[in-house]
């Protein structure tokens, strides 16, 4: 999709369809005439879509929460596409909005969300007035009044999105910047429609890469790392925002930024609100807490300032000192950077608590008061995160949830648990009746069929488990998350498609076969997430054999049920064991959102050995 249009895409699927079909049938010798005329029609379809180049753009779905949707129903606000194109991130829109004072602007929206406004250099700085506000009122810009000539020599941006964080960079005399966006359509529409921020300046290079991933392998350190936290609507709603894994914002993720910068380099994070900066100073305080450091020392090497939106979030690699804050904070007020949740070390605490004389109450604080106190040593933030109302715990690579605040179990989990729980019900009310209702030939004892069934569900238990510990822990070393993945997808099931194809040749004891089959199979997996995985580089042709290998064990097993099942000649048996594994791998990925949002990614990778070694012992008890 990064390379071709929908249309292009369909023409494709359908002539692989035609090709199938015409092997298929003439592999069972039953391609008649209806077969014949079906696969004439596909053909001349994919045949006349590629003559008529016809490209078609289905709409996004529509929500009252997207962006691009909010801003199209102001009355006073004319909007026009610009360009759009569908990838494999979704729809992404370049959009021209024109306002009542003839005045315009341009954003990009991935699925009508996660709008980035586009920055053009050339038309900023020929207008002072702009160029003026926009600087006063950048919280991004803020650290750049005081960074010496040697503290700019080099910028990374992480997710430069329309070029705002470019624009900054540049205009804070940054010498040399380097740009990482992970949308390649982005970066097509910009080095089309705003080639002054991103082609035409020499000290300013854009790469296509996942953000992390390019800091891993980065050869060289950087004074400064941008990083402004998305919230992708596209493809999730609210209800679903909480759990979208962002590897960007963990405690690994800040170590490796940290470990990227220069001995005078620095961290600078735009958020979103309140929650956010909680959630980034908690995953700072966890790698201090790591590295047998005392929290409240780290706060020394971090400043807040906020406007009364997108606060940011200042983190330095070496400590500031007293000076270098008292004139950071004096910039603040004079600049008006001390609203919400603004905090700057060594600096006492002011408030105010009186009784006006209309009898109202006046209550203010210059600094926020949960950072104030724990800097001062009255509570710490574990304790805090204990009491809090929200989820304020670190974030981790086990468990990379950024935007989960709930406590427990997300509620947008609930009907999926409920569902899960009344499958799990269901298929124990049908193992105690031995699934007599459905069996309907009585040529298969109803014993064997109950244990064929039970292992049948634990195999499409484990296989959903580690399926999804595999691509969580492969997801670190992949360049481009979604081609990458594709190619990771597309080995499991390759891997698959040969083990359930070699599972033919087990002729004897095919369910006792399964003993050493699982036993290599947990061999392969201690040996690849054990030593393998932590080591392996961002090579796709690496992460292809390292899922492979595995999948091609994994797609053993349950054909070889199949296989015991045939030998009876009951289809009806074979769709009901198809049934039992489906559901299996249902209950398996709510099990899967649930461990790895309370626990961890590595409780699911136990849990998986757990099953399958379970299965082992039961096999062994088993007479078949």
């Amino acid at each position: 999709l990064n390379n071709i249009n929908l249309s292009e895409l369909l023409t494709v699927i359908l002539i692989i369809i035609s090709i199938c079909s015409f092997i298929a049938f003439k592999k069972q010798g039953t391609y008649n005439l209806s077969h014949k005329v079906t696969t004439i029609l596909i053909f001349f379809l994919s045949v006349f879509i590629i003559i008529m180049n016809i490209d078609f753009e289905p709409s996004i779905a529509k929500s009252s929460e997207k962006d691009l949707l909010r801003i199209k129903n102001l009355p006073n606000v004319k909007n026009q596409i610009i360009k759009s194109r569908w990838n494999s991130f979704g729809k992404t829109e370049l959009v021209k909005f024109t306002y009542p004072d003839s005045s315009s602007s341009m954003s990009m929206f991935i699925d009508g969300a996660a709008g980035t406004e586009v920055v053009q250099l050339n038309e900023l700085v020929k207008d002072s007035v702009k160029l003026k506000d926009m600087l006063m009122n950048a919280g991004l810009y803020f650290p750049f009044y005081f960074l010496e000539e040697n503290e700019k020599d080099t910028a990374l941006i992480i997710g430069p999105g329309g070029g705002y964080d470019i624009a900054i960079a540049y205009l804070g005399r940054t010498k040399f910047i380097e740009a990482v966006e992970v949308n390649p359509t982005f970066v097509n529409f910009m080095k089309e429609y705003n080639p002054s921020t991103f082609v035409n300046k020499k000290n300013v290079k854009v790469i296509v890469q996942e953000g992390r991933n390019y800091v891993k392998s980065a050869k060289g350190k950087y004074d400064l790392i941008f990083l402004t936290i998305p919230i992708t609507k596209g493809v999730r709603t609210n209800d679903f925002i909480n759990l979208t894994e962002n590897y960007l914002f963990t405690v690994e993720a800040l170590q490796d930024y940290l470990y990227a910068l220069t001995e005078e380099g620095r961290i600078i994070f735009t958020l979103h609100n309140r929650e956010e900066v909680y959630r980034v100073i908690s995953n700072y305080l966890e790698l201090w807490k790591r590295n047998g450091r005392n929290e409240t020392d780290a706060f020394n090497n971090l400043y807040v300032i906020d406007k009364g939106m997108n606060p940011v979030v200042v983190i330095k690699k070496k400590p500031f000192t007293e000076k270098n804050i008292y004139k950071r904070h004096l910039l603040s007020h004079q600049l008006n950077f001390d609203k919400g949740i603004s905090f700057f070390p060594y600096i006492k605490q002011i408030q105010i608590d009186k009784k006006l004389s209309n009898g109202l109450e006046l209550r203010w604080e210059m600094f926020d008061k949960i950072l104030y106190n724990v800097v001062n040593g009255e509570l710490t933030f574990n304790q805090l995160t204990q009491k809090a109302s929200i989820n304020l715990n670190p974030v981790t690579d086990q468990s990379p949830f950024f935007f989960n605040y709930e406590l427990g179990i997300p509620q947008s989990l609930n009907i999926l648990i409920i569902v899960g729980a009344f499958l799990i019900f269901w298929d124990g009310f049908k193992f105690k009746n031995g699934w007599q209702i459905n069996v309907i030939d009585k040529n298969i004892p109803a014993t064997l069929f109950n244990k064929l069934a039970a292992i049948a569900f634990l195999l499409g238990l484990a296989y959903m488990l580690i399926q999804s510990y595999l691509f969580q822990s492969l997801n670190l070393h992949l360049n481009n998350p979604l081609e990458s993945f594709s190619l990771l997808l597309f080995a499991f099931l390759l891997g698959n498609g040969i083990g359930s194809f070699s599972s033919n040749y087990i002729k004897k004891n095919r369910i006792r076969s399964l003993i050493p089959v699982i036993c290599f199979l947990l061999i392969i997996l201690f040996i690849e997430v054990f030593l393998l995985i932590p080591n392996v580089s961002s090579k796709n042709f690496e992460l292809f054999i390292i899922i492979l290998i595995p999948a091609l064990f994994i797609g053993i097993p349950f054909p070889i049920l199949l296989l015991e099942l045939a030998e009876y000649n009951n289809l009806n048996a074979i769709s009901i064991l198809l049934g039992i594994s489906g559901i299996a791998g249902f209950i398996g990925a709510i099990i899967t959102l649930v461990f790895a949002t309370l626990i961890g990614y590595t409780s699911i990778f136990y849990l998986s050995v757990i099953i399958y070694l379970f299965i082992i012992y039961q096999l062994f008890l088993t007479s078949l």
